[in-house]
């Protein structure tokens, strides 16, 4: 039995709650990474007997509008699944059961699935600093929950919340732009998973429908030469930080 890590991660809060579990259940596990998108254009197939740790972001509720779809690249062939989602401290709606359904339409038995918090993407007073000391202590609790289900050979499916048809979803047509502090280095464009930036227009273009504001490219930039100054996108997240700074939401796992 192999054990996998596979990963959305464009921040790497994702990536982080996966190998706290994963390190955790098989130190020789093998990690893939779904950003760069040429990683979703290849196929991963699994076996009977593996177990499969995938991880997802939330946005808006749901999972990341990528181009590729999650059944298109993974086989999972009967292998065992935990499915993962990681937000912001505001709610996680339908993604973990949309993570699931994506997941059983691949071929895997999902095992268990869980929701853990990380710092807002777009505010840094949201959910500061997580994960923390206790979100860690909580992924090492779903990961000795897994092992003892896998221990016990036991494969029930876990009821998770969420609805279908899932919440509709439609984000703000804006996408980070360049500001005086960018040194047209690329690294924005290396970071971005949809390949929105253009690179022919020295990483100054941003396509904003291709765009997930997942926020890679900000946080990729040296010189915090990158960000969203649209006033409607500002007056969102300014009420969304009134409104959530200072609560602290925690841990949901589901066996």
């Amino acid at each position: 039995m192999a054990t996998y890590a596979i990963h959305f991660s464009p921040t790497g809060t994702t990536r982080f709650c996966l190998r706290t579990i994963c390190l955790d259940l098989d130190e020789r596990f093998s990690e893939i990474s779904l950003n760069p998108s040429v990683a979703r254009r290849k196929t991963y197939s699994f076996l009977p007997g593996d177990l499969v740790v995938i991880g997802f972001p939330v946005y808006g509720g749901r999972l990341p509008s990528l181009p590729e779809s999650l059944t298109t690249y993974l086989q999972g062939n009967g292998a065992n699944a935990c499915c993962l989602v990681t937000y912001g401290n505001r709610a996680y709606e339908d993604a973990l059961l949309e993570l699931s359904d994506l997941c059983t339409a691949s071929g895997f038995t999902v095992i268990a699935g869980g929701a853990f918090i990380g710092q807002h993407t777009f505010s840094p007073q949201i959910a500061t600093n997580r994960p923390d000391i206790q979100d860690i202590r909580a992924l090492l609790s779903f990961s000795a929950a897994i092992r003892e289900k896998q221990k016990n050979g036991s494969s029930t499916v876990p009821l998770l919340p969420g609805n279908r048809p899932y919440r509709e979803w439609n984000p703000m047509p804006v996408a980070p732009q360049p500001n005086e502090n960018c040194i047209e280095c690329g690294a924005c464009a290396e970071a971005c998973p949809v390949d929105a930036i253009s690179r022919e227009a020295h990483y100054i273009a941003t396509d904003p429908i291709r765009c997930l504001d997942c926020y890679a490219c900000v946080k990729a930039c040296p010189t915090e030469g990158r960000s969203i100054i649209a006033p409607p996108f500002q007056k969102k997240i300014a009420d969304l930080t009134a409104m959530l700074q200072g609560v602290r939401r925690e841990p949901e796992w589901f066996l």
